[in-house]
């Protein structure tokens, strides 16, 4: 389960009743390390404190992006229906020339 980010509420309540379901099942959740044979430390290792910086740029990339992305969506979306409104003034403006 991936809710992408943002509000989890929804996941964190899906998941009781899907793990209960799963272990009604007879099936038993283990974490990935422990299969692994490895410590949870080992698996998932704390960033070091110098890439702190490296990090936040990278925040500031993706949401510098991510944000241009958004802007040239709606930008399009509105270029398109003025467009087609435009078109469509046209053709009445024509039809009531013709008539």
């Amino acid at each position: 389960m991936h809710d992408g980010g943002g509000n989890r509420a929804q996941t964190v309540a899906a998941l009781g009743p899907l793990i209960d379901s799963l272990r009604a099942n007879g099936d038993t959740l283990v974490l990935l390390s422990s299969l692994a044979g490895m410590t949870r430390d080992q698996a998932m290792p704390p960033l070091p404190a110098s890439s702190a910086g490296v990090r936040y740029a990278e925040l500031l990339a993706f949401g510098t992006i991510g944000t241009l992305e958004w802007l040239l969506n709606w930008t399009f979306l509105v270029a398109v229906s003025l467009g087609i409104a435009r078109s469509v003034l046209t053709a009445l403006a024509a039809l009531l020339q013709r008539f």
